[in-house]
């Protein structure tokens, strides 16, 4: 599934759970509280151009012994370090791209 030029506006964010090849595309997402992001047991999840609005220093939470490849690209200011991946995630399953 591909979500491209799209804006949402969210009181809690966006999950994407037991999911598989999903892309966002020049995406705007603007949350009031919480997290981002909640991804769980989802693989080949490409953010590609990625602009948030956030006050959270912890944008995303990667759970589930299945994610895989998750990739954010051409995406600034965001850093591994603005995810918490819980201990049945793998260490290598987030990629950031420049």
């Amino acid at each position: 599934m591909t979500i491209a030029n799209s804006s949402f506006k969210t009181e809690n964010g966006i999950s994407i759970n037991e999911a598989e090849n999903v892309n966002l595309i020049n995406t705007d997402i603007s949350i009031e509280k919480g997290n981002l992001i909640n991804i769980y047991n989802a693989k080949n999840i490409t953010f590609d151009n990625l602009n948030y609005k956030s006050s959270e220093n912890i944008i995303g939470v990667i759970t589930g012994k299945l994610s895989n490849n998750i990739i954010f690209k051409n995406s600034e200011n965001i850093t591994k370090n603005q995810f918490e991946l819980k201990k049945s995630v793998k260490n290598n399953v987030l990629k950031i791209k420049k």
